[in-house]
């Protein structure tokens, strides 16, 4: 059980010698991003899922109805001037309602500059 540091070191150093470490990491290359995000800090994260979750709400979904899936990414999404640093967070239906029928899952991301929040 590495923490976030050490994968990330094994990773950068497995690839650095042209070693194929994909079959050692069970996650299809997300967890590189998601270890990325771990190191932003616990208050930026809460904050930035907030702001999701606000999002989410204010587009009708009671918190009944959805749960995180806590397999946020930081992702680099192109904006205005350039790539801007955003995490990205998946939320899966808990209740069976209307408003998630034939939804698997609502993805939103958060522009860590500015902490606006947008449905993907």
């Amino acid at each position: 059980m590495a923490t976030s540091a050490k994968r990330q070191w094994l990773r950068a150093t497995f690839a650095e010698t042209g070693y194929d470490h994909r079959h050692l990491f069970d996650d299809q290359g997300d967890h590189d991003k998601h270890d990325e995000a771990l190191e932003l800090g616990r208050e930026q994260i809460s904050q930035a899922r907030t702001a999701a979750q606000t999002l989410l709400t204010s587009r009708g979904y009671s918190a009944a109805e959805w749960k995180d899936d806590r397999d946020f990414t930081l992702e680099q999404l192109p904006g205005p001037e350039g790539p801007r640093p955003t995490l990205v967070f998946h939320f899966t239906r808990r209740a069976e309602s209307r408003r998630w029928y034939r939804r698997a899952s609502l993805t939103i991301s958060v522009d860590l500059a500015t902490g606006e929040a947008s449905l993907v």
